[in-house]
């Protein structure tokens, strides 16, 4: 693990595979990688859940780019 990503998270594989999913085909596969900061191979890695640990930022601004609502995220717990 590197240390630079920060804390990390793991969500659970259906919500993330939905939220890139839904990320890539709103923002496409080179831009969200410019957003998020990561390769745009890590972005399919992460729709793919082979990528289990996200960083909190990364997380976090994956959440706010797809527009998720505090409400539908209290309803993947």
């Amino acid at each position: 693990m590197n240390p630079n990503y920060g804390l990390m998270i793991e969500l659970k594989p259906e919500f993330q595979r939905e939220l890139f999913t839904k990320l890539l085909r709103q923002y496409k596969r080179f831009p969200l990688a410019k957003l998020l900061k990561r390769t745009s191979s890590l972005i399919y890695h992460y729709k793919n859940c082979r990528v289990r640990g996200l960083s909190i930022v990364v997380a976090t601004k994956a959440i706010e780019l797809a527009d998720i609502s505090k409400r539908e995220l209290e309803k993947t717990q």
